[in-house]
């Protein structure tokens, strides 16, 4: 009998220098699932740990990780697992996915907070499909696709009335320039983006506002948040009639 050929793996530390283990986060493999890493990105990962390869890239696909792996390459000392840096190469793995990748990967995750149905329906997962080059780049991990496209598939509930208001205008101005945005939308098409941003940038100009004092109240009127994906791929994913009744509820509110 020939012995197999063995060697032992440096040592996995955690941040603070000591032993890797579950007082500094995730370990097992279900948790980093449920908290929606990508298993490419988690290999990928723990493979750059204590070792390095000879192009300087961090990002690897699996076939070739497989191809530049060498026993040799292997540090001695060990290796810090680093959950920020994870956390980076799980983004960019996410932003290498395509369209209906992305989609796919995320619809588990909207199903289980209740966003679409499980299965999702054939509208909703058009939605999604439609909504994930808008979302791709702000995620960070596939769990966060659901309070990031909530507002899409349901009306979110309106914030307090200091998120609507811009720190240059008050709330009589708000409700104002909330009204200047609703005429917009019924008179300008969103299909163009750009015509469509050209036309709120010459309007607020006219109202002697910065472009984003008048955006920023339409943006949580649609979506419930100052921060969210691109405002006007968005009101055309909702349709400018949906649109239009968000504005009513938030002028009504400021009212």
């Amino acid at each position: 009998w020939t012995p197999p050929a063995l060697c032992h793996l440096p040592m996995v530390l955690g941040p603070d220098g000591h032993k890797l283990s579950k007082r500094h986060g995730a370990t097992a493999v279900d948790e980093f699932h449920s908290k929606g890493y990508l298993k490419e990105a988690l290999v990928n990962y723990i493979a750059m740990l204590g070792c390095s390869y000879e192009d300087g890239r961090d990002i690897y696909s699996l076939e070739d990780l497989a191809r530049l792996f060498k026993i040799e390459r292997i540090n001695k000392a060990p290796a810090v697992f680093d959950y920020a840096k994870l956390e980076w190469f799980n983004g960019q793995h996410i932003r290498q996915k395509s369209d209906a990748e992305l989609s796919a990967l995320i619809s588990p995750y909207l199903a289980k907070a209740g966003v679409v149905s499980d299965p999702p329906s054939a509208d909703q997962s058009a939605l999604v499909l439609a909504a994930a080059p808008l979302v791709k780049e702000r995620l960070k991990f596939l769990s966060d696709a659901p309070d990031i496209m909530r507002y899409l598939f349901a009306v979110p509930a309106l914030p307090s009335i200091e998120e609507f208001i811009p720190k240059k205008l008050d709330a009589t101005r708000t409700r104002e320039s909330l009204s200047v945005s609703r005429d917009l939308l019924s008179s300008v098409s969103v299909d163009d983006h750009a015509t469509a941003e050209a036309a709120f940038r010459e309007r607020a100009a006219e109202m002697g506002l910065k472009l984003g004092d008048l955006l920023m109240p339409l943006r949580v009127a649609v979506t419930g948040s100052r921060v969210s994906p691109p405002l006007f791929e968005s009101i055309k994913l909702l349709g400018v009639e949906s649109t239009l009744a968000r504005i009513d509820n938030a002028i009504e509110a400021l009212s």
